[in-house]
């Protein structure tokens, strides 16, 4: 018995630093090409085309976020000619986490590394990849005080207006990693909800709210598993506690389905991507009919509230990728919903990131008319609040956020508020 386990541990520590070994030459050898920031895009398609770039070439002077986008097109186009590009990613990536998780026999942690250097963690008792949290410096918490101060402004300004600040608790919080605790410095929801608290006090228009968990079980019933995005029970939850301020009608977080035209489908979320774990999931949406819903989007196609073509039928090489943003349409970030329902009166705005997306049908059952606006996406720069507001009468400003991008958003957008 002495001997078997002498063997076994031999052949641990083989394959441990079997594994090291290969990631430390392949970092050597690789180009910048094999960076797993470059997998990231999913196999999506480039978001500006060569033709676009050579009709333009001036904008890669004058348009910074063009030139970014620019740059990673090139990128992401280069890969894609790399043979077994993404087959090398994986497979690499694989045999670290296989030493890794044998190396982790011996010290028990429930998370580790999804490979060397990873910001993704694996947490294979519950099959969830999450990200490594990030610890927030002194210039997060000035841009947090920074937006509430500005919110708080503009809320007294328009005090005819509901104002609605719901903190989106996502990949911040110690539901989705127990790396919370062992990590002291890193920021939690009710630290981001006390800046807000302070500095939105006493304005009687306005209604801060949250949801939090206490565990991850808890957590990832609201949360998809290989990504940051909530699933459509977290984003009714979250209305639901928007509703309960407001005195609106409660809907059933718990009542869902399989979708249509989606069997046999496995979402592989950003985080996955990211920690290059081939791993999926199971999607589902609420059994709730939202046909009296008519929603026209960016690209200027208009569409029944039950409709989901726009996944159902996209048959793009990414598909297993685009669930979240397909399925709930935050492709393109904004929206016009109105509601053909008899009786229905108020018109909302909802300034939302990324996460408005499985929000927004739920809100706009109660109103006339909801905008959709992308001003705090991480990629929106240079906005106006103001100018936002001024498209149209609305009552109710609903903000639907995490706390990272209302930071970002004061970084990209220096004079929202103002």
């Amino acid at each position: 018995m002495g001997k078997l386990r002498s063997i076994a541990f031999i052949a641990a520590f083989a394959l441990i630093c079997c594994s090291a070994g290969t990631n430390l030459v392949l970092s050597q050898l690789a180009p910048d090409v094999f960076r797993a920031d470059n997998y990231l895009s999913g196999g999506s398609p480039a978001s500006v085309s060569a033709e676009e770039i050579i009709a333009q070439p001036q904008r890669l002077l004058t348009d910074r976020e063009f030139a970014d986008q620019a740059r990673d097109s090139i990128e992401a186009s280069f890969g894609k000619t790399v043979p077994f590009h993404d087959s090398l990613l994986l497979a690499n990536a694989g045999l670290q986490r296989q030493g890794i998780a044998t190396a982790n026999v011996l010290a028990g942690f429930e998370l580790y590394p999804s490979y060397y250097g990873s910001n993704y963690v694996c947490d294979p008792a519950r099959n969830v990849v999450t990200y490594i949290p990030e610890v927030n410096g002194e210039g997060f918490y000035k841009r947090l005080h920074r937006f509430g101060r500005g919110l708080a402004q503009q809320a007294r300004k328009h005090s005819d207006t509901t104002f609605v600040m719901y903190l989106v608790p996502g990949k911040s919080t110690p539901g989705a990693s127990a790396l919370y605790e062992y990590m002291p410095q890193l920021t939690r929801p009710e630290e981001v909800m006390s800046v807000l608290e302070e500095e939105l006090a006493g304005i009687d228009n306005l209604v801060l709210v949250t949801n939090s968990y206490s565990s991850a079980d808890k957590y990832y019933e609201d949360y998809f598993r290989t990504d940051h995005h909530w699933n459509a029970r977290g984003a009714a939850r979250a209305y639901n506690t928007i509703a309960a301020e407001l005195g609106w009608e409660q809907i059933d977080a718990t009542s869902t389905a399989p979708i249509g035209g989606a069997e046999g489908y496995r979402f592989m979320g950003t985080n996955a991507r990211g920690g290059l774990v081939k791993t999926g999931e199971e999607v589902f949406d609420l059994t709730r009919d939202y046909s009296q819903l008519s929603i026209t989007y960016a690209d200027g196609k208009t569409l029944d509230g039950n409709d989901h073509s726009r996944f159902t039928a996209y048959e793009g090489p990414d598909k297993p990728y685009v669930f979240h943003a397909r399925y709930f349409n935050t492709f393109k970030q904004v929206a016009h919903v109105e509601n053909k329902a008899l009786g229905t009166q108020g018109k909302a705005l909802l300034v939302s990131d990324s996460y408005g997306g499985a929000i927004t049908r739920p809100l706009a059952m109660q109103f006339a008319l909801l905008d959709r606006s992308d001003d705090l996406f991480n990629g929106a720069k240079k906005r106006s609040f103001e100018r936002t507001l001024a498209k149209e009468d609305y009552d109710t400003v609903v903000f639907v956020a995490h706390a990272r991008d209302l930071g970002t958003a004061m970084h990209n957008s220096r004079r929202y508020f103002h």
